[in-house]
């Protein structure tokens, strides 16, 4: 599995939530195992998007970096992605 993780300043965390609402059928195109956002507080979220490879990842950064455009109205800094293979599991 390879992951992909973007760090956001955000002016409004419910906003952000209601953009992402609005794109879930786009979001469906990027070919993701799963895509999650949390609110990690002081107006951070973080979006953990999981696929099956580095290839599938990369084939849908354009995509994705559009969609992300979309919401750079609520960020108040550009997002920061970091990424790769995962090294270990432990699955409860």
């Amino acid at each position: 599995m390879y992951y992909r993780i973007t760090t956001m300043s955000v002016t409004d965390v419910d906003a952000v939530g209601a953009y992402a609402d609005t794109m879930r059928d786009r979001m469906k195109e990027l070919n993701a195992v799963s895509v999650n956002t949390i609110d990690a507080g002081n107006g951070k979220m973080v979006m953990i998007a999981v696929y099956n490879s580095k290839a599938d990842a990369d084939a849908a950064a354009p995509k994705a970096k559009e969609m992300l455009g979309g919401a750079g109205e609520m960020m108040t800094a550009p997002p920061e992605a970091s990424e790769g293979e995962v090294v270990w599991t432990l699955l409860a």
